[in-house]
């Protein structure tokens, strides 16, 4: 290409020349002679020209050159297109299969310790509190939500424990409330035989049988209530006693007394 491009540059100023003296020779109106000069000076130069610009096959020259130059770098420009086609496309490959494999191994992250929580909170739903709280060291939100159940955890564990109490308290009560009510039942029961005994002799009382006394035995509670009885009883039979030897004795000095009025009326 620089051989054709000096030749050519040192041809042009020859050629010029020629063209000048063609253009003398015309101004002289020697149309021979113009033509002469045209087809010996310029005319040679001409096709020397236009063999340097395109060779003698029309193929080569300057601008064959040029063509296999461009088509060279044509060539070149297209293999270039296609390996950054290429290297687009495999590094698009790349950029997907990394981008597959991070969100298969983000969602794993993430999915994996939501299902082990689910199902621990399902455990925790159902009662059973004896569980490993997983993702508690985590500081994004699956951190958070495990923390929550931690304190879900030790809510439950306490409501339970409260249930467990107030259960051993309700049946404790429950107890005592029997006993309470068995123990009501048998006052009841011995306070009816007390009334019942004391009704009896009672009875004997009324009847002047003075030697009524409540002799069965008695509930403790009820002890002093039988000791009072027997001892009413045993001091009326003492004052009726007495009062009845008294009454004799009185009526025996009456007698004795009409006797001796009778003798001394005599």
């Amino acid at each position: 290409t620089e051989i054709y491009t000096l030749s050519l540059h040192d041809a042009l100023p020859i050629f010029r020349a020629a063209q000048e003296s063609v253009f003398g020779v015309a101004a002289t109106g020697d149309q021979a002679a113009s033509s002469d000069a045209l087809r010996t000076a310029v005319l040679p130069l001409f096709n020397q020209s236009q063999g340097l610009l395109v060779g003698a096959d029309g193929k080569s020259g300057l601008v064959g050159s040029q063509s296999q130059l461009m088509t060279s770098d044509l060539a070149e420009a297209q293999h270039q297109i296609e390996q950054a086609n290429l290297s687009l496309w495999v590094a698009l490959g790349m950029m997907l299969a990394m981008g597959v494999a991070i969100a298969w191994t983000t969602g794993r992250a993430i999915t994996l310790p939501l299902g082990r929580l689910n199902g621990v909170l399902g455990r925790m739903t159902d009662g059973d509190y004896n569980v490993q709280i997983p993702a508690t060291e985590r500081a994004d939100e699956i951190g958070d939500i495990a923390r929550s159940a931690e304190v879900f955890k030790a809510n439950g564990i306490e409501r339970s424990r409260l249930e467990a109490e107030a259960a051993v308290f309700q049946q404790e009560l429950d107890r005592k409330l029997k006993e309470m009510e068995r123990a009501f039942e048998a006052a009841g029961l011995e306070q009816k035989k007390v009334v019942e005994a004391m009704g009896r002799q009672l009875v004997r009382l009324a009847g002047g049988d003075l030697t009524a006394r409540m002799s069965q035995p008695v509930a403790v509670e009820y002890r002093k209530l039988q000791d009072d009885f027997n001892t009413a009883v045993a001091q009326l039979e003492e004052t009726v006693t007495t009062v009845a030897a008294t009454t004799a004795s009185i009526g025996a000095s009456s007698d004795e007394m009409a006797q001796a009025s009778d003798d001394l009326s005599r």
